[in-house]
C-alpha cells in the first residue's frame, strides 16, 4: 500500500471517527436544565420563554452547549490554554465579544485545515489521477484555511484602530469642553458618550463600557486602561496615562486632555504625510509594469515599422525584376 491510499485511510478514518463522536455526544447528552436556566438569566429573559422556543433556536443552544463543552476539553494543557488566551485577546482586539466566539473561531478553523485535504483526496480517487495533484492542492488550502482566520482577526483589528484614530480626537474636543463648563471627568465622560454614538458608534459603545466600569467602583483612569487593553491601541493607553497623571498630581485634566488631541492631529497628519511620500515610490512598479510599455509601443511603434521598411528589400522593385525575368525567358 502506497503513501497515497494511506493518507486516505487516515484521513477517512478522523472523519468518521469525529461524525460519530459528535453524534454520540448528541444523543448521549446530559440534563441540561439548569444550563437552560442561566441561559435564560443571562439574556434576561422571563422562565417562560424558554417553552417557546423555536426548533432553530433550541439546536443553536445545543451546537453552542457542546462547543463550549469541546473547548473546554481542548483546553487541559497548560499551553493550549495559553494559546486560547491569546486568541481570545485578539477576538477582543477586533471588536468581538461574544462568549461563544473563540469555540466558533476554532470550530472555523479546524474545518478549514480538515476539510481541503479530504476534498482533495476523494477528488483523486474519483477521477483515478495518479499524480495526486487534488490532495496536494487540498493539503495547501488546509495551510491557506490555518492561516485565514488569524488574517481575518488582524484586518478588523486593523479597521478598528483606523476609526479611532479618526474619532478620538473629536472625542477629547467634547471631553474638554465639558470639562472647562465645569462637568466632572466621571459626568463629561458620561455625557460624551451619550452624544458620541450619533457620530462615532464604535467609540461610543466602547465608552458606553468605560462608563459602565466606572459605575461600578472603578476610577476613570483605570477604566480607560481596561479600554487600552481591550483594543491594543496605543493612543488610548496613553490617554489613560494621561488621566491618571493628571488625577495623581492635581493639575488640569482639561489642558492636558487638549494638548493630547493636539499630540493626536498632528501624529495623524504625519500619519497622512509618509502615506503621501510612500505613495511615490509604490506607483513606481506599477507604473514600469504596465503605463512604461504602452508609451514605449506608441512613441516608438512607428519608428520601428519605418526602419523595418526602410532595410527590408523593396517589394515594388522585386516584382518588376521578376516580370523582366519572366518576359526574358518566354522569347
Amino acid at each position: 500500500m502506497d503513501s497515497y491510499h494511506f493518507l486516505i485511510g487516515v484521513a477517512t478514518f478522523l472523519s468518521v471517527t469525529s461524525l460519530v463522536l459528535l453524534g454520540g455526544r448528541f444523543v448521549l447528552r446530559r440534563d441540561y436544565r439548569v444550563d437552560d436556566r442561566l441561559g435564560e438569566l443571562q439574556s434576561r429573559k422571563s422562565p417562560g420563554d424558554g417553552l417557546k422556543r423555536s426548533p432553530t433556536g433550541f439546536w443553536k443552544q445545543r451546537i453552542r452547549r457542546q462547543s463550549s463543552s469541546l473547548l473546554s476539553t481542548m483546553r487541559t494543557s497548560t499551553d493550549q490554554a495559553e494559546e486560547h488566551g491569546k486568541l481570545q485577546s485578539r477576538l477582543l482586539h477586533a471588536g468581538i465579544y461574544s462568549p461563544w466566539a473563540l469555540s466558533k473561531l476554532l470550530v472555523i478553523k479546524t474545518i478549514l485545515m480538515i476539510a481541503p485535504p479530504v476534498i482533495g483526496s476523494i477528488a483523486d480517487s474519483l477521477d483515478g489521477a495518479s499524480d495526486h495533484r487534488g490532495l496536494y492542492l487540498g493539503i495547501a488550502g488546509g495551510a491557506i484555511g490555518m492561516l485565514l482566520p488569524g488574517l481575518w482577526l488582524d484586518r478588523l483589528k486593523h479597521r478598528r484602530h483606523v476609526i479611532f484614530a479618526r474619532s478620538l480626537p473629536d472625542f477629547l474636543d467634547m471631553l474638554v469642553t465639558c470639562l472647562e463648563a465645569g462637568m466632572s471627568i466621571e459626568a463629561a465622560l458620561q455625557r460624551v458618550s451619550d452624544e458620541l454614538q450619533f457620530v462615532h458608534p464604535i467609540l461610543g459603545g466602547e465608552m458606553k463600557a468605560v462608563q459602565t466600569q466606572i459605575d461600578l467602583g472603578a476610577t476613570p483612569d483605570a477604566a480607560l486602561r481596561s479600554l487600552a487593553d481591550r483594543t491594543d491601541y496605543d493612543s488610548l493607553r496613553s490617554l489613560s496615562t494621561v488621566v491618571q497623571q493628571a488625577r495623581r498630581f492635581g493639575t488640569g485634566v482639561a489642558e492636558a486632555l487638549r494638548q493630547h488631541a493636539n499630540a493626536l492631529r498632528i501624529q495623524r497628519e504625519q500619519v497622512a504625510e509618509e502615506k503621501a511620500q510612500k505613495a511615490s515610490v509604490q506607483i513606481l512598479m506599477p507604473t514600469m509594469l504596465l503605463i512604461f510599455p504602452a508609451i514605449f509601443v506608441v512613441l516608438a511603434g512607428p519608428a520601428a515599422i519605418k526602419l523595418s521598411e526602410s532595410f527590408a528589400p523593396n517589394g515594388k522593385g522585386n516584382s518588376q525584376q521578376v516580370a523582366q525575368s519572366s518576359g526574358g525567358s518566354y522569347r
